[in-house]
């Protein structure tokens, strides 16, 4: 399986490694690095929730990012 050019495995994926190794502001950046990749990567997203640094302004970049069902 092969990361294609602009996606945010690279920067999640060392987000976690980053975890791992205690590094939690490290790990925090490069979660965002990956949701500024993708808004919608909801591993991104789920792992600032569980280190519990997500803000405001990560909470509206993703929520914009999912399409609202129109209601007809």
């Amino acid at each position: 399986d092969q990361m294609s050019v602009g996606s945010p495995d690279p920067s999640f994926l060392s987000g976690q490694l980053a975890e791992k190794m205690g590094q939690r502001t490290e790990a925090v950046r490069l979660y965002r690095a990956a949701l500024a990749i993708d808004p919608t990567d909801r591993r991104a997203f789920a792992a600032l929730e569980e280190l519990q640094d997500v803000t405001d302004a990560d909470r509206a970049l993703h929520l914009r990012s999912f399409p609202v069902a129109q209601s007809r």
